[in-house]
């Protein structure tokens, strides 16, 4: 795998050198509805071979670039751009040299990125792709990215006026902290009807003379196989105390 590092200024002069070059089977259909638009990959009878010129690229300095080298060979660059104002990491471009494709380093170099941006306080990363470049969305959205817009006028005065902005955005958002066990989830071992559980188990049939249930008296009855924790489908046939044939007579001494 090539090294990847931030790029210096030797690097920033060698980028042209990029075969920025690709070739597509199909083409994602953008199409207008009265509701807005609807995107549709679709199959083109005949591959297309597109270059990038070089004059149509952004004319803004990016914020950051990394590199991708093997000896003195450039293998692929991305350049990024940190807004702000909406703390949002743009990528300006990345490019990848043909003999090195689909091997990684295209994941390699997004999330350098993603890391450089996380380092900025960015929270949003962002990139523009043409619709004729559907092996790149797939990358996208293998990497993470979905659609979050279009722009159907931007390319009008480039060379690929027939050709749609498409938008696409990935989160860099911290991850939500795992919520915590609930304490009935973690009942003690050996516990034999919590006062929370639900079902009849908990609630013996009461004596006319009031008082403690003489059911809960655990020697004669069958309650060793009592789940340690709350069921949540508690079950009535086995309960003893429901079943007053099935239950012993209680002694006089432990009637209070």
């Amino acid at each position: 795998m090539p090294t990847i590092r931030p790029a210096t200024p030797a690097d920033l002069a060698r980028l042209p050198e990029i075969d920025n070059s690709f070739t597509t089977d199909a083409i994602i259909e953008v199409t207008t509805t009265p509701q807005g638009f609807e995107l549709k990959e679709r199959p083109l009878p005949t591959p297309i071979h597109k270059t990038y010129p070089v004059d149509e690229d952004p004319a803004d300095a990016p914020t950051q670039v990394y590199v991708a080298t093997e000896g003195d060979t450039l293998c692929g660059f991305i350049a990024l751009t940190h807004e702000t104002w909406n703390h949002r990491l743009s990528i300006t471009a990345i490019e990848l040299s043909p003999t090195h494709r689909g091997q990684g380093l295209g994941r390699a170099l997004m999330e350098q990125g993603a890391t450089y941006g996380k380092s900025q306080g960015a929270r949003t990363y962002w990139l523009e792709v043409t619709n004729l470049n559907a092996p790149a969305i797939r990358a996208y959205q293998h990497w993470g990215f979905t659609f979050c817009g279009l722009d159907t006028t931007l390319y009008t005065g480039t060379s690929t006026p027939t050709e749609t902005a498409l938008f696409m955005s990935r989160s860099l958002e911290p991850a939500p902290a795992a919520t915590s066990t609930s304490a009935s989830a973690s009942a003690p071992q050996g516990a034999t009807a919590p006062t929370t559980a639900p079902g009849p188990v908990a609630a013996p049939t009461p004596a006319p003379s009031a008082a403690p249930a003489p059911a809960l008296d655990p020697a004669p009855t069958p309650t060793a196989d009592l789940p340690a924790a709350p069921d949540p489908h508690p079950h009535p046939a086995p309960a003893p105390d429901l079943a007053p044939t099935a239950a012993p007579t209680p002694k006089p001494e432990d009637r209070p």
